[in-house]
């Protein structure tokens, strides 16, 4: 496994999907989601696009950028959990998870298969451009501890640039409240790694019962 090859294979994923169409190009959109982004993290090779696409999810790849589908921009309330998205993609990013979680690639050989079933299932048609297990990992999501760290050093990062560290955990509760109501299976973003309620006991414990 080289870093080299999952950034290319990365900015080939990225190009076939702006062939697609998939990708929504309105200039005043990326350009607010980017001045969050940057507020976050004073990255320049960082970018965010949206994915027009119902599934309620955010992937991050390797080559710095952060997708999220229009089905999830739609349910954040505020800006504050934007924020705590972006948080959580870009430590994908930063701490190079891609390369961390193919190096067990015989565990990753092994989920393949049921993760292109739930890549079929979210999106569709797109699915068909999620060809390698560095892309499939990125979008239905990375171990229970990387997850973990996401959330952990996400949490940091939103606060460092004066969020609301509660909007972190009140993201997690409007779709939970939406995946109960709808009487459906947790999306990808929150995937079982860990599962949404343990992810909100986990910002308790990251920020204290108290934290506003």
């Amino acid at each position: 496994v080289h870093r080299e090859s999952i950034i290319a294979q990365s900015c080939n994923f990225e190009k076939n999907l702006d062939k697609s169409g998939a990708v929504i190009k309105d200039e005043s959109l990326n350009n607010y989601l980017n001045e969050v982004l940057h507020r976050i993290v004073q990255d320049s090779q960082l970018t965010v696009k949206v994915l027009r696409s119902p599934s309620i999810n955010a992937f991050a790849i390797a080559n710095g950028t952060i997708f999220v589908c229009t089905g999830l921009l739609a349910r954040i309330k505020n800006e504050a959990q934007l924020a705590a998205l972006l948080s959580h993609e870009m430590v994908h990013i930063i701490n190079d998870h891609s390369y961390q979680n193919l190096l067990n690639t015989k565990k990753m050989a092994l989920s393949s298969a049921k993760k292109q079933i739930g890549l079929e299932f979210f999106f569709g048609s797109l699915a068909t451009n999620i060809v390698n297990l560095t892309l499939k990992s990125a979008v239905s999501g990375y171990s229970r501890d990387l997850e973990r760290e996401a959330d952990s050093l996400g949490l940091i990062k939103m606060k460092e640039a004066s969020y609301a560290p509660i909007e972190f955990r009140n993201l997690f509760l409007i779709l939970k409240d939406h995946i109960e109501k709808e009487n459906i299976e947790q999306p990808y973003f929150f995937s079982t790694h860990p599962a949404l309620t343990e992810r909100i006991d986990n910002y308790y414990q990251l920020a204290g019962k108290g934290t506003v």
